[in-house]
């Protein structure tokens, strides 16, 4: 029996790749890109690589018995990330691969930073007096520039800015690295907190901060605080009481380069990727009890040993689509309807774009579809004006919807025939007070497409 596992950084499974890793006991290797949820051959970000070649050694080796080689590949391959501006989408994310011949690594060594009231403390740092503790109640706002849980990196879903998120966390930075710093696996954040409520979570962020201040979010942890001690035995929190809770983040390979700044980023919410407590939580933090922890890897020669052949694929398929003849018609016209907000008053509503659109078969005969509308597609002539109404003591009318709701159209297309829809009418049923009447078209256009 043997085991291989792919993924990248930015898909939602990459953590599974590590725990295969750690606890299988039979022949194993795991691969990581800085793709998102694609094959590596065709993965984006890129680069993609000839993962077809590969899987090809490791059935080879496995199945037929032939020397391949790829058991002289490290346990872990992996794309050590450089640094890049936030956005969210990359058609390629620099960096190098890297290669490890067991997992957990021995080299790789925890470096634990210690928290300020407002600092990620650096080797040699004092802290400052100030603060024992600091506070946050997170808006629901937090997370919106998270992207996906799961990317397919092909639409723009990548995290953006995290300064954009910063404003409603709690913000440790360190002063810019004096030189460059490379992780590889989980980073962690030790924290003593307190929260308001029994039921709280803990959204933590790590980011790579540029001279500029922009801020490139890395990697992130989500942690339900009941489940400090138990995921099989939940247990609320006393409000109030401080706990030491581990944080775990998800693993990450990153480059932060020199000149650049860490940033942890504490939040008490994180939608949408994360269901937010049933109330809101206001959560302490106590930094001198708490600290970041990071999985430091030192650069190695043997790292440019590590290579792949190009992406191969086979070629597509030839598809010849076939869609059934329709034709997609809209008309203008006038759409008279009472306004509940008006006692005794008359509208009649004018259409100035395309308030009905429908699909029909350009088979001939008499045929019903239902049509649907753009939004707001009518525009009102009313009287009296509000202006008009004070002046005759009557109270001033209500503000009037845009157009009048319409839950469902049904068109009647009798003996239509291709090029001519100036005989349909609409009628709009009845709802929310309006009374159902009928559309009567002035002027009609129609589109058929070719299949």
């Amino acid at each position: 029996m043997s085991g291989n596992a792919g993924g990248g950084w930015a898909d939602g499974y990459t953590n599974s790749i590590f725990r295969l890793l750690e606890y299988l006991r039979v022949p194993r290797q795991g691969l990581i890109g800085p793709w998102g949820h694609k094959y590596p051959h065709l993965g984006a970000p890129g680069p993609a690589i000839g993962f077809l070649q590969e899987t090809l050694r490791w059935w080879d080796h496995w199945l037929k018995e032939l020397d391949t080689g790829v058991m002289q590949e490290p346990m872990l391959r992996a794309w050590m990330q450089d640094s890049v501006p936030p956005t969210t989408q990359y058609l390629e994310r620099p960096g190098r691969w890297v290669g490890e011949k067991t997992w957990p690594a021995a080299d790789i060594l925890e470096a634990a930073y210690p928290l300020d009231s407002s600092r990620i403390l650096m080797a040699g740092e004092a802290p400052c007096p100030g603060d024992e503790m600091v506070e946050i109640q997170s808006p629901l706002s937090v997370g919106l520039f998270a992207g996906k849980w799961c990317s397919y990196t092909y639409a723009p879903d990548l995290p953006h800015d995290q300064r954009e998120e910063d404003g409603g966390a709690l913000v440790f930075e360190s002063a810019p690295l004096v030189k460059d710093l490379e992780i590889l696996g989980a980073p962690r954040v030790e924290l003593e907190l307190s929260c308001s409520q029994p039921v709280a979570m803990v959204a933590a962020r790590l980011s790579d901060v540029a001279p500029d201040g922009k801020a490139t979010r890395v990697t992130y942890g989500l942690f339900n605080l009941t489940h400090r001690d138990s995921h099989a035995e939940p247990k609320p929190l006393v409000p109030g009481r401080r706990y030491k809770v581990r944080v775990p983040m998800n693993n990450i390979g990153q480059n932060f380069p020199a000149g650049h700044r860490l940033r942890l980023s504490l939040s008490t919410s994180y939608w949408a990727l994360a269901w937010p407590p049933p109330r809101p939580v206001r959560m302490r933090v106590y930094p001198a009890a708490s600290r970041l922890v990071l999985p430091r890897r030192r650069p190695r020669p043997e790292d440019g040993n590590i290579r792949f052949e190009p992406p191969q694929g086979a070629r597509p398929t030839h598809v010849k689509i076939k869609e059934p003849r329709t034709t997609t018609g809209w008309c203008t016209g006038t759409w008279p309807w009472t306004n509940p907000y008006w006692k005794s008053s008359r509208m009649t509503a004018s259409s100035i774009s395309r308030p009905s659109i429908w699909t029909w078969p350009t088979a001939p005969g008499t045929g019903i579809a239902t049509a649907t509308t753009t939004t707001c597609p009518l525009r009102a002539r009313h009287a009296p004006s509000a202006s008009s109404a004070a002046a005759t003591g009557r109270c001033a009318p209500q503000p009037a919807p845009c157009s009048p709701p319409i839950p469902s159209i049904s068109i009647s297309t009798p003996s239509w025939t291709p090029g001519r829809a100036t005989s349909a009418s609409t009628r709009r049923t009845g709802s929310a007070g309006f009374p159902a009447t009928t559309f009567e078209p002035v002027g009609c256009a129609v589109r058929t497409n070719k299949p």
